[in-house]
């Protein structure tokens, strides 16, 4: 195991498209697979008003995002911590943010979303600016 470059945790971020976002109210965790896109600084998520997540997001919540990527070749995994302030983005980020996940993201084929048709979903968009980043690799020869 050693810690990742900066420059290696960049390619894993534009290349995993999805990770494990973590939310915390009043001592309860709340963790779900999300589809992120990257721009090279900021982290991009968007969201629909259904499930849990809404109730742990308030203004700006503290957050943590957990991306893996595994070779299946090589058995070589990398993981990445980032942790900042989840938060609704202005709206001259729209563009920034619509960029970076048609760019990054890695959705799913399924074009409903809890069982509601994709046109009558209400996406929020939210952004994750990294406070504090980390990366790991394991099985490196």
């Amino acid at each position: 195991m050693r810690i990742l470059f900066r420059e290696e945790i960049d390619d894993v971020l534009a290349n995993a498209g999805y990770g494990f976002l973590g939310l915390a109210r009043e001592n309860r965790p709340y963790v779900l697979p999300m589809s992120f896109g990257y721009d090279g600084d900021d982290l991009y998520f968007q969201m629909n008003s259904l499930g849990r997540k809404f109730e742990y997001i308030d203004g700006e919540t503290a957050a943590c995002l957990a991306v893996l990527s595994m070779d299946q070749e090589t058995g070589i995994s990398k993981s990445i911590l980032i942790e900042g302030d989840l938060r609704e983005i202005s709206e001259e980020r729209v563009v920034t943010a619509y960029e970076a996940l048609a760019e990054t993201a890695n959705f799913g084929t399924d074009f409903f979303l809890w069982g509601m048709p994709l046109q009558d979903a209400e996406p929020t968009l939210f952004m994750l600016r990294p406070e504090d980043v980390s990366g790991r690799i394991f099985g490196e020869q």
